[in-house]
């Protein structure tokens, strides 16, 4: 008992001395495990940098279409429908990408824009008329700004009027086999860019991971433009075709131009 006490004593004396023998102004150095890792900034500052990138692209794709937008409307006193499909389609991938934090809500953020141009294809399907516009299928509207330089079409009536139409417009109101064709090939169009919205849809709920998601949805995209985009050239070959046909039949019952009495 008497050489435990004595071992302890000595233990103490031991740690007196060595505190006494540090000075004063000798800095205390606290443990490894106590000591606070700087904040590293790079992480969040690279991801706010990432973001801002993304808008910034966004934005400057955005103009000229914008541009065209106001310049067709300002020279031709029309909405160039190419150009507010574009432009409205870079403003909400802007706004998605500003308010999308989670990763696997952000790849929604392109099939967004295609399921809002297939409820266009759907909503132009409606045949509504009022005295300030006239609703007319997407595929007209796309017909009609491509072919905007085209001549219209002239004709004398059997009274002898002069008659003249923007040709588009003119092939819609009198050409029913166009007229169906731009309200088919809306539908079509408006069903497939909705189903691949639904696709996406189904992969980010399911457990597939995003690199997976990613490859599926760009196939998925990729083949359905392709698809439809060959598939609608080939149709629009043979509607010309029979728009070319009936319209000629047309101007020979209708057009009284050669037939009246000078």
């Amino acid at each position: 008992m008497q050489n435990s006490q004595d071992y302890t004593s000595v233990y103490l004396q031991s740690n007196d001395i060595e505190h006494e023998s540090r000075s004063s102004s000798e800095p205390i150095n606290p443990p490894s495990s106590a000591k606070l890792k700087p904040y590293n900034s790079s992480i969040n500052s690279s991801s706010s940098y990432q973001e801002e990138g993304v808008l910034v692209s966004l934005i400057l794709s955005g103009i000229p279409p914008l541009l065209r937008v106001f310049y067709v409307f300002w020279k031709k006193r029309h909405i160039d429908v190419l150009g507010c499909v574009f432009v409205f389609s870079f403003v909400l991938s802007a706004v998605l990408s500003i308010i999308s934090g989670d990763v696997r809500l952000t790849l929604l953020r392109d099939s967004t824009v295609t399921a809002v141009i297939s409820f266009m294809f759907f909503v132009t399907l409606i045949p509504l008329k009022t005295k300030w516009f006239t609703v007319r299928p997407m595929i007209f509207l796309f017909s009609q700004q491509m072919m905007s330089e085209q001549p219209p079409v002239e004709w004398v009536d059997k009274h002898g009027d002069h008659h003249s139409m923007e040709r588009m417009e003119w092939l819609f109101q009198n050409v029913s086999y166009y007229r169906r064709y731009c309200y088919i090939l809306g539908a079509i169009w408006g069903t497939i860019l909705l189903g691949e919205f639904v696709a996406k849809i189904i992969m980010i709920e399911s457990s597939l991971d995003v690199d997976h998601i990613i490859l599926y949805g760009n196939i998925i995209l990729i083949s359905i433009m392709v698809s439809m985009t060959t598939g609608t050239l080939i149709a629009s070959h043979f509607v010309r075709k029979r728009c070319f046909a009936d319209s000629k039949l047309w101007h020979q019952e209708n057009n009284f131009a050669d037939r009246l009495p000078q």
